[in-house]
């Protein structure tokens, strides 16, 4: 069985390493020094474009090393049929629930103001709101979106969730699903996260309309 990475070498030389303890049997090939293309039977890609994978005829899954899969589907040639899978990792989830946090933590903070008034010399006090005051909505409840809608709640923050289909969530989390229930939802929130996946449904869902309900200033 024949495993084709198409990751940084770094990346690449960690999943070798995992897999080989596993199984003793299989062999590994790297991007693009695939040899006989009709001896891959698995791609694991990282960030990188992977190309047309349609040269890879008994190809049984592809794995991303990412948490999304937007550029897979993007891929040219991507085989019909073919299992895609994306990781589903504690770190992984930590790290990006840490960064959209800090993110938020900035906005109620006055952070952007804070950095412009020391831009200009300014130094009138600045006073934040406090985290309890802040509406925040998070669209797309899948591990990522949970887990940062669970910690910006023990935060203080007033939060809300949206999702296609109805979904359990932490308490203090209000949710909402389908795109009937989008208006209460987005009704005046003052920030709002988007944890959807780039898809034909979700394309240039993004827009005017979308944001018409948010409270005034919101990010």
């Amino acid at each position: 069985m024949a495993i084709l990475y198409a990751a940084e070498a770094e990346e690449a030389a960690q999943w070798t390493e995992a897999l080989a303890q596993l199984d003793t049997s299989l062999t590994f090939r790297f991007w693009p020094d695939w040899g006989d293309p009709a001896e891959i039977d698995f791609v694991i890609i990282g960030g990188r474009s992977p190309g047309d994978l349609s040269i890879f005829p008994r190809l049984k899954a592809i794995q991303s090393t990412w948490a999304g899969v937007n550029h897979l589907l993007r891929s040219p040639g991507l085989p019909t049929g073919v299992p895609i899978a994306r990781m589903v990792d504690q770190g992984l989830t930590g790290s990006m629930t840490e960064f959209v946090v800090y993110q938020v933590l900035d906005i109620i903070r006055q952070g952007p103001e804070l950095r412009a008034a020391q831009k200009a010399v300014t130094w009138a006090e600045i006073i934040a709101r406090p985290a309890r005051e802040f509406r925040v909505g998070v669209l797309g409840l899948g591990t990522l979106g949970s887990d940062i809608a669970a910690k910006l709640t023990a935060l203080g923050c007033q939060m809300r969730g949206w999702s296609r289909s109805p979904k359990e969530a932490g308490p203090g989390i209000r949710t909402f699903a389908g795109a009937e229930a989008l208006p209460d939802f987005l009704d005046q929130l003052d920030i709002l996260i988007c944890l959807l996946p780039l898809t034909p449904d979700t394309e240039n869902l993004l827009d005017a309309k979308m944001f018409a309900p948010l409270a005034k200033g919101a990010t």
